[in-house]
């Protein structure tokens, strides 16, 4: 993806290239197809002649296309100013999934990355000017992306700085195990210290500054000036005017999101913005979705952004380009899109939390009914079981509870926190006055507590001693929270 003055450059996932005016909105218009894989990189030289084009994978791995300016008079608003040809394609390199052309001039340089290694080629000529690369100075980066200094002097490649200045002939000699063209030999000027395994850095417009993920180094001293978090592990892209900053996780795969660990959620959807002076935060901006690409027009005034959307049945990515104006507040009359995504969102997630509610009502509904049968059977259980009371005169006594087998029945949890939370008639004992025991066929009484009223016989008064009192020989005992057998309530024998 390219964006320029008069539209923008895309690239498919099938390979294409195609132009779009954004602003009449129109239908992209596909100027050339020669790669087969998704397209990765696009850059345009200044003076319009020329697109470089990186493709994920196959061959050609990278291309410069020639352009030329479209017959005037088409009189469509859809029509490209630009066209190409098969045939028109300057250059082409195999195996280079990372290309950049030169700052300087005409722009008649090209340095591409081959895993470890950088080869600067000239674009006039189709010759390879340098290869860059040495086994003991080497960092490892995951994103290594050999790029230029603003001078084009300098090269940096996986953390080691090399000076195109300094050159000498290289014979030919085995890397990797693979055999390679004699090119010339350029010497190393410095290795930097390697703080993180992500991102290899760039060159500061000014010159003087090489930006290392959150490390900032002087060119001329090669030391430590600044560290700066909030471009820990980002890669950085300078705006036209070179005063702003703007950093994200562009196009990355799941290996290289894994090394930002807790961090990967939050800058997948995101990128920042920084002053290029001071190095201070201008703004972090959420999108929503996860960032594929990012592309800065010429003048500095509008952004491009490719959003991961989804996957298809194929488990291809579903992508979608958005243009932004910078430092533009939106009308309160303009519409916005994220909100309407967000609303669609919001919907589609409310019909499954339906989905799920109704689910979990059938859930609940089977478990009530499974637990509705277990207390019926419990509740038979219990009412198998008899109890009765039963008095002997002989003894005075009132016999336990007895079921069928003489053993005390079970009760349920319930009814015996039932029976703790009541208050139970221990023993009553009535004594006529004037008698010592009572007779053999003399009933015992129960009184139910607190009434004053007599079980077996309400018209029967409470027995008084001889001052007119009560019987304080008759007590109550309240039995709260404790566990009352079920052989349950004797009276004392005489």
């Amino acid at each position: 993806m390219q964006l320029t003055d008069d539209g923008l450059f895309i690239g498919a996932t099938s390979g294409a290239i195609a132009w779009v005016n954004v602003e009449e909105d129109g239908m992209p218009v596909e100027l050339f197809h020669v790669q087969t894989s998704t397209i990765r990189r696009l850059d345009h030289t200044r003076d319009g002649e020329r697109l470089l084009v990186c493709s994920e994978w196959g061959e050609p791995a990278t291309v410069v296309a020639r352009l030329r300016s479209a017959s005037s008079g088409s009189g469509s608003a859809n029509n490209s100013p630009w066209e190409a040809a098969s045939d028109d394609f300057v250059f082409h390199v195999s195996e280079a999934r990372y290309a950049e052309f030169s700052n300087t001039g005409s722009q008649n340089r090209l340095v591409a990355t081959y895993g470890k290694m950088a080869k600067v080629f000239d674009l006039g000529t189709g010759m390879r000017v340098a290869d860059l690369f040495s086994a003991a100075k080497q960092s490892g980066y995951m994103l290594n992306k050999a790029t230029f200094s603003p001078s084009d002097q300098l090269v940096l490649n996986d953390g080691v700085v090399w000076d195109l200045r300094c050159t000498g002939t290289l014979p030919a000699y085995v890397v990797g195990g693979g055999p390679h063209q004699p090119g010339s030999l350029y010497r190393p000027v410095h290795k930097i210290d390697k703080l993180q395994n992500l991102v290899s850095g760039v060159f500061h417009p000014n010159g003087l500054e090489i930006v290392v993920g959150s490390a900032v180094w002087d060119v001329r001293t090669w030391r430590l000036l600044h560290t700066i978090q909030a471009l820990d592990r980002l890669e950085i892209q300078f705006n036209a005017t070179k005063d702003v900053i703007y950093a994200g996780n562009f196009g990355w795969d799941d290996d290289e999101y894994a090394e930002l660990g807790s961090k990967r959620v939050v800058m997948q959807n995101m990128f920042r913005t920084l002053d290029a002076l001071d190095y201070s935060l201008i703004a972090s901006v959420d999108v929503r979705h996860r960032i594929e690409q990012l592309a800065l027009d010429t003048t500095g005034q509008s952004l491009a952004l490719v959003e991961k959307v989804g996957e298809n049945s194929s488990n291809e990515p579903i992508t979608q380009c958005r243009i932004y104006l910078v430092g533009r507040k939106r009308g309160e009359r303009e519409p916005d899109n994220e909100e309407e995504d967000e609303a669609r969102d919001e919907d589609e997630d409310d019909d499954e939390d339906d989905n799920d509610d109704e689910d979990d009502d059938l859930l609940n509904a089977e478990a009530a009914d499974e637990l509705a049968q277990i207390l019926d059977d419990s509740s038979e259980n219990d009412g198998s079981s008899s109890s009765s009371v039963s008095s002997s005169s002989s003894n005075s006594e009132i016999s336990n509870w007895s079921g069928s087998s003489g053993d005390p029945p079970s009760r349920p949890a319930a009814h015996r926190r039932n029976r703790r939370r009541s208050v139970r008639l221990r023993s009553i004992r009535s004594r006529p006055v004037g008698d010592s025991a009572p007779s053999d066929n003399q009933p015992i009484t129960e009184m139910n507590p607190g009434s004053g009223v007599n079980v077996e016989g309400e018209d029967q008064p409470m027995e008084r001693d001889e001052t007119g009192d009560e019987n304080t020989e008759s007590s109550w005992e309240t039995m709260e929270e404790e566990e009352v057998s079920e052989e349950s309530i004797l009276t004392e024998d005489e």
